[in-house]
């Protein structure tokens, strides 16, 4: 067989497939990555985190990168179309089940409140003071019984203050039925706080630490056009606390179009939040949506038992939404989410691998000359 000549240099050797090699910055870029996803996305962003990891690992391990990544972002541009036309109606349920929700939590009360009536000739007083006139128990404590809560206001100890040594024990113990779910409060932790609330006036269905009897109501403006429970927030106030709305309060959230003064029933997507409106509970136990801004003259006859006003049948305008606040917390998260999904990218045209090989092949040239 015929040798070689040693002049003739060997035909050079085709270059390997490059492998993913796992280094140290790639621990820390898929750290970053992911808790910018929890950051963003919450519990669920674990799926795009893991998602976005995947692709540039296929795309790396690939021998060609640029196609490998082209037709990987046609298979997720696919994916995220799909996602997007069903997200805003999933929002949108989403929104209109808590919206369901809070309707019902209201309706609740006010059957509580009517049958706390049917028993006792009244209905409850919003407090019960103490021997100096202040505020010792709500009325959300005293109608516990005729919401299947026995066993919590058994446990309640009518001797002490609400803040008592035996009743903090029970701030953590709240009904689901006295907040609200699209509440920033449900969500935060500590004692929890309520959602619905009395209105406190001499002309309201609650006077006070005086009761008033169902057929006074009904005799005056009449049950269906009298509020009895209205949904706002008050902040660190726990459901058992005798703390609930003045009449100036209620109003002014009812009329005013100022959003600053709006704490009603929140509405929000990722990028904004806004107050639609409030859900109250008229006498008659049924409950309607109000949107904020309602007419100065609308918001007494409905707040006032006994005012002589007569409301016409329809007398709650369309929705209307107020200005939307741009949450810009989750713009900042999203950014930086983007940013680190898009690092790697430049390195896509970049090939340390094959760029060793050609240059360790030239330094072997360069040796045999």
């Amino acid at each position: 067989m015929p040798e070689r000549s040693p002049d003739k240099p060997e035909p050079s050797a085709v270059p390997p497939t490059p492998r993913l090699r796992f280094r140290l910055v790639h621990a820390f870029y898929m750290m970053a990555l992911l808790g910018a996803a929890l950051a963003t996305f919450g519990a669920g962003g674990i799926v795009p985190g893991l998602v976005i990891l995947a692709v540039w690992a296929i795309v790396f391990a690939s021998q060609s990168r640029p196609r490998a990544l082209a037709i990987v972002c046609l298979v997720l541009l696919s994916g995220v179309c799909c996602c997007g036309l069903l997200m805003p109606a999933v929002s949108t349920a989403r929104s209109a089940a808590r919206r369901v929700q809070c309707s019902n939590h209201l309706k609740n009360i006010a059957l509580a409140l009517l049958n706390y009536d049917d028993v006792h000739g009244a209905l409850p007083p919003a407090y019960i003071p103490d021997k100096n006139g202040k505020p010792m128990h709500s009325w959300r404590v005293l109608i516990l019984p005729f919401m299947e809560e026995k066993g919590l206001y058994d446990s309640y100890d009518f001797d002490e203050p609400w803040d008592g040594p035996n009743n903090r024990k029970l701030f953590s113990q709240v009904p689901d039925v006295y907040q609200c779910p699209s509440h920033l409060s449900s969500s935060r932790k500590g004692p929890a706080e309520a959602s619905y609330f009395a209105v406190i006036g001499p002309q309201t269905v609650w006077p006070g630490a005086t009761t008033r009897q169902f057929k006074d109501i009904q005799e005056a403006d009449g049950s269906s056009q009298t509020l009895l429970v209205m949904e706002t927030h008050i902040p660190d106030t726990v459901w058992t606390e005798p703390r609930d709305l003045s009449f100036e309060e209620a109003l002014n959230s009812l009329y005013s179009t100022d959003s600053g003064r709006m704490f009603g029933h929140r509405v929000e997507d990722f990028f904004f939040d806004y107050y639609a409106g409030i859900h109250v509970a008229l006498a008659d136990g049924s409950v309607r949506f109000l949107h904020q801004g309602l007419p100065r003259e609308t918001t007494v006859a409905l707040l006032t038992y006994d005012g002589g006003e007569k409301l016409e049948e329809e007398f709650v305008p369309s929705l209307k939404r107020t200005e939307r606040r741009l949450k810009l917390g989750n713009c900042y998260r999203l950014a930086v989410f983007v940013l680190l999904t898009l690092f790697p990218l430049p390195w896509v045209w970049i090939s340390p691998g094959r760029a060793a090989v050609q240059k360790d092949e030239e330094q072997a040239a360069d040796l045999r000359s």
